[in-house]
This record gives C-alpha cells, sequence and structure tokens, in this order.
C-alpha cells in the first residue's frame, strides 16, 4: 500500500517531521508536536493517577489531531469532516477505554522508536524518540490499526445512514508551495527560502525525495528569474532609447 506518512521535511529544532495532510488540511496541522518522550509522559502519569478527566481528554485531543494520524483517518474511512466528531466520540467512552487508548498511542510510538523495553523502562524511556522517515512510517502504519479507530469508524459508518463517508482524492499541490508556506508560517525571511531553493543552506533536513523535488523546483524557478529579468533589461532599452529620441527631438 506504499508508505503511511509523506514526510516533507524534518524539523531542525526539535526533529518532528513535517507532513503533508492532503485532503485534511485545515482538520490536522502539518507540524508533528509529539515524539515517544512525550506520549511516555502520558502514561506514567495516567498510572500514578495524576491527570484530572479533563486533562485525560486534553491528551487524547492532542494524541487524535497529529498529522501522523492522516493515514489512519483516510483508511478507516474517516472524512475530514467527521474528524472532530469522531475525536468528540471518542471523549465521551468510558474512563477505562480512553486509558487503553493512551496505552495503545504509548506502545505504538514505542515500537516506532524501535523500543522493547515497553511498560517496565520507567523513568529512562524519555531517551527514547522517534527519528527519521522510516520510524515515522513504521509509526503511521501502527495507527492504522487501532482497536478503537476500527470500531468506532464502523459505528460512524452505520450512523451515517448506511452511505459511504465521502473522502476526496489526495489534492495535489506543488512541492514548492508545501516548502514556502512551511517557512512563511515559520516567519523565516526571502533570502533564506531562496537559500534552501538553491540547495546552499541547510535550514532544513529534507528528505532524499524532497531534495530531488526542490531541486528541480529550483531549476524551473531560476529560468522564470532569468527570463524575468532578460525581459526588464528589454523594457530598460527601450525606455532609455525613447529618452535620447527625446532629448535629440529638443536639441533640434
Amino acid at each position: 500500500m506504499g508508505k503511511y506518512t509523506e514526510i516533507l521535511l524534518l524539523n531542525p529544532d526539535n526533529g518532528l517531521p513535517v507532513i503533508d495532510v492532503h485532503e485534511y488540511r485545515g482538520v490536522l496541522p502539518e507540524e508533528q508536536t509529539l515524539n515517544y518522550a512525550d506520549v511516555a509522559k502520558y502514561h506514567r502519569d495516567l498510572a500514578d493517577k495524576k491527570v484530572s478527566n479533563d486533562q485525560l481528554n486534553d491528551m487524547l485531543d492532542n494524541l487524535l489531531r497529529q498529522p501522523i494520524m492522516e493515514s489512519a483517518y483516510r483508511r478507516n474511512g474517516i472524512a475530514p469532516s467527521q474528524v472532530d466528531d469522531f475525536i468528540a466520540q471518542v471523549k465521551k467512552l468510558p474512563e477505562f477505554d480512553r486509558k487503553s487508548i493512551i496505552d495503545l498511542n504509548f506502545r505504538s510510538y514505542g515500537n516506532a522508536a524501535l523500543s522493547e523495553k515497553g511498560y517496565d523502562d520507567g523513568d529512562n524511556d524519555w531517551k527514547l524518540t522517534i527519528s527519521g522517515e522510516k520510524e515515522w512510517d513504521n509509526l503511521g502504519k501502527e495507527l492504522i490499526d487501532y482497536p478503537s479507530l476500527k470500531h468506532l469508524s464502523f459505528k460512524m459508518k452505520q450512523s451515517a445512514e448506511n452511505t459511504a463517508p465521502e473522502v476526496k482524492p489526495i489534492e495535489k499541490e506543488g512541492f514548492g508551495k508545501k516548502i514556502k508556506r512551511w517557512f512563511e508560517k515559520r516567519k523565516i525571511d526571502t533570502k533564506g527560502m531562496k537559500n534552501v531553493a538553491a540547495g546552499l543552506a541547510a535550514a532544513v533536513i529534507l528528505t532524499p525525495a524532497a531534495m530531488k523535488l526542490m531541486k528541480l523546483t529550483a531549476k524551473e524557478d531560476f529560468a522564470k528569474i532569468a527570463k524575468n529579468e532578460q525581459k526588464t533589461a528589454q523594457s530598460q532599452t527601450q525606455d532609455m532609447s525613447k529618452v535620447y529620441d527625446m532629448n535629440k527631438n529638443v536639441r533640434s
């Protein structure tokens, strides 16, 4: 079935991925904010009974709105318009079931971090991290198989008058636009963007596929720039010719 997570780049500040969420754009953010250490802390706090009912729901909301969930929602038939309702239904589950979902996340994030230490790792589990395309893709695959995700998505399909949810085809967007939008969100100036486009600066950690696309995009951009500069030069030459002719007429 191919890759489960389409990573645009890895954030150099924290190593977390920026994910293309396709038709879920506007519903899910594109920047991942949780790594295994964060989910491990959720699990420890639950085990120590340090969370209230509201805090438990906040954990679930944060986990289920991560961009890594994009492929899980699509492959379980949960359309973008249904994500909010799905999360609301999860929050209505009994406390035991909601805690079980946290445990499933803890296990899945741990597996993606190549951990075999499981629940007995104690205070050292925060040292484990998910890093690189392969591990994030493994997490995307893990999350697709949530039993609770499958069960709730099935119930939602039945309650929709036996009508299959409308999941729009993946929107195609130029790679350059995706990267530009990420830079704009992080308020990186135009000079920084051009340096990356030209492959001259390591402002971001691009994946191999992304680097290839970036180079292709850069070639096209430079060709356009050269063409525009040529037009500008021609226009300036024509304007100077007009000024010379006007001066000549005045002198005569």
